[in-house]
């Protein structure tokens, strides 16, 4: 995730550096510094782990849709801390989610009048996070459907399966592979209705260790990276 950010920075910088110098050299900066932390995934360096632990990764996601993995598993992981908190009316709009009738008959959402919150995309108690109890490990059944090359326009089949996660939620996992031009494509979605609440995963990374995790990242969630001031908006890693 990380060298995905760098990298998505990378691809401005010869227009930014065309337009303007001090906009590049801020985010020049920011590169190296994740290039650093990229290297000091290497536990034999010693230096560039110095040089960057401790920071902190924050996955905010807002249909909750988002994972770190817990290589501790079925025990807590004492590096992540996970909050999940009730979005506001305007975070509801932003995932599609219509606002009460008040708020439609005002013109403008207030997200400080409890009123604007439609109470179909609340919790049943307030303050209450549901959690599923749902240990299914998937349905086994594989859907295939003809659909065209995105490389090379020419006939192919994608194969699509839902799986339930466990202690996680329901997702659609899609695979397409030309046999024409060798071009492959996977993709996990999120499945079944948009959850009560968003997520928010600390992850406060103190070791090279800390670095070696998979991370499911939806296109609803954010990154930030506190100590160099990064943000990444929802929908990718490009900055």
């Amino acid at each position: 995730m990380v060298r995905g950010a760098a990298e998505g920075l990378g691809r401005g910088q010869e227009e930014r550096l065309r337009l303007d110098y001090d906009l590049w050299s801020k985010v020049r900066e920011v590169i190296d510094r994740l290039d650093q932390m990229v290297a000091a995934a290497n536990p034999d360096d010693v230096e560039a782990g110095a040089a960057v632990f401790p920071f902190t990764v924050v996955l905010d996601d807002l249909a909750g849709n988002s994972l770190v993995e817990n290589p501790y598993a079925p025990a807590a992981d004492p590096a992540v801390t996970t909050t999940r908190y009730d979005r506001t009316p305007t975070q509801d709009m932003a995932l599609g989610l219509q606002p009460s009738a008040n708020a439609k008959q005002s013109g403008a959402i207030d997200d400080a009048d409890p009123s604007h919150k439609n109470a179909a995309n609340a919790a049943a108690v307030p303050g209450h996070v549901e959690i599923a109890d749902n240990l299914a490990i998937g349905r086994k059944e594989v859907i295939s459907f003809p659909t065209d090359c995105p490389s090379c326009f020419r006939a192919a089949t994608t194969d699509m399966c839902v799986v339930d996660i466990p202690h996680f939620k329901e997702c659609i996992i899609m695979s397409l592979a030309c046999e024409a031009c060798g071009y492959r494509s996977n993709e996990v979605k999120g499945g079944g209705g948009v959850p009560t609440h968003g997520t928010r995963i600390t992850l406060r990374c103190a070791s090279p260790a800390d670095l070696g995790r998979e991370v499911l990242k939806s296109d609803t969630a954010g990154v930030a990276v506190p100590e160099l001031d990064l943000v990444l908006e929802e929908g990718g890693l490009q900055g």
